[in-house]
C-alpha cells in the first residue's frame, strides 16, 4: 500500500551550544550562570542519545535504558529560527538543508539538557517544546516561502529568550531583525550558495550589534558546527568564492 515518508533533516552531536550567549554580558555575569552540564535527573533513552550520557544506576534499577538529564543553564529557553525566503543551491548543498541541519543539531543539544525549544520557520513561531521529535517534524516540513520572512516571527520572541538563527546573507530584513536582538542573539550567516553571496558585511554588522555571529561557507558545515559548539565568533575569511565551487564531501 503506498504511503508517505517524512524525511527528517541531518543532525550532528554537540556537547553544548557555546555560541548561544557567547556575547552575553561581562565575565562576572557569565560566572553566575549555571554551567549547563550538571546532572539534575534522568529520562528514558530515545534514539540518538549518546552512550556517554547513559544513567547506568537508573538503567539497572528500572530495567529500561535511561540517560542523564542536565541543568539547562543559559540554554533553558531558546528559539531556533531559519530563513525560508531564500533557498539557494541544490539537494543537501542548499541553504535550506544547511539551515535545517544546523537548527536540528542545536535543538538536540538544548533538549538533552532539559531546555525548551521554539522553532521559528519563516513568520511562524511554534510553541516551546521539550520534545526534540516535535522540533524535527517542524523542520522536516519546512519549505521555501518568499512571503514568510523570519523578521516577522522574531517580533514574537519573549523578552529574555535567547535566539539561534540561520540566515542567508541576502536577507537584509532578517539580518536587521537579528541585530536588534543584541546580546540575546546568535547567528549563522550562509555564504557561497549563489552569485554574490558573501557573509562578511552581515557578520560584521551582527558582531557590532552584540550578536554572536559566524559565517557558514558552502562545503564547510562541520567547521560551522564546531564554532557553534565552542562559542567561537569570527568574521568571514577574505577570499573569493563562486556559487558553483565544488563542495567538500560531508558525511552525516
Amino acid at each position: 500500500m503506498p504511503g508517505k515518508v517524512l524525511v527528517h533533516p541531518r543532525w550532528f552531536h554537540m556537547e553544548r551550544v557555546g555560541l548561544i550567549g557567547a556575547n552575553a554580558g561581562d565575565a562576572s555575569s557569565r560566572r553566575r550562570v549555571r554551567r549547563g552540564d550538571e546532572t539534575s535527573g534522568s529520562r528514558r533513552y530515545v534514539y540518538g542519545d549518546t552512550i556517554r550520557d547513559i544513567h547506568w544506576k537508573n538503567t539497572a534499577r528500572t530495567g529500561r535504558p535511561s540517560v542523564k538529564q542536565y541543568d539547562a543553564g543559559a540554554e533553558d529557553s531558546v528559539v531556533v529560527a531559519l530563513d525560508l525566503t531564500f533557498d539557494h543551491g541544490e539537494g543537501s548543498e542548499s541553504t535550506l538543508e544547511y539551515a535545517a541541519t544546523l537548527c536540528a543539531s542545536v535543538a538536540r543539544a538544548i533538549s538533552v539538557r532539559g531546555g525548551s525549544v521554539s522553532v521559528a520557520t519563516g513568520s511562524e513561531l511554534a510553541q516551546p517544546t521539550y520534545d526534540w521529535s516535535n522540533v524535527m517534524h517542524t523542520l522536516a516540513i519546512a519549505e521555501r516561502d518568499p512571503g514568510s520572512p523570519m523578521s516577522t516571527s522574531l517580533k514574537d520572541v519573549m523578552p529574555g529568550q535567547r535566539v539561534f538563527t540561520v540566515v542567508s546573507s541576502k536577507d537584509v530584513a532578517s539580518i536587521s531583525a537579528i541585530a536588534s536582538l543584541s546580546r540575546r542573539g546568535a547567528a549563522v550567516v550562509l555564504e557561497g550558495f549563489t552569485y554574490g553571496d558573501e557573509s562578511g558585511p552581515a557578520v560584521g554588522r551582527l558582531l557590532h550589534a552584540g550578536v554572536a555571529a559566524i559565517p557558514c561557507v558552502k562545503g564547510e558545515l562541520r567547521e560551522a558546527l564546531a564554532a557553534i559548539e565552542n562559542g567561537v565568533t569570527r568574521r568571514a575569511a577574505s577570499r573569493p568564492r563562486v556559487a558553483d565551487e565544488k563542495p567538500m564531501d560531508i558525511a552525516a
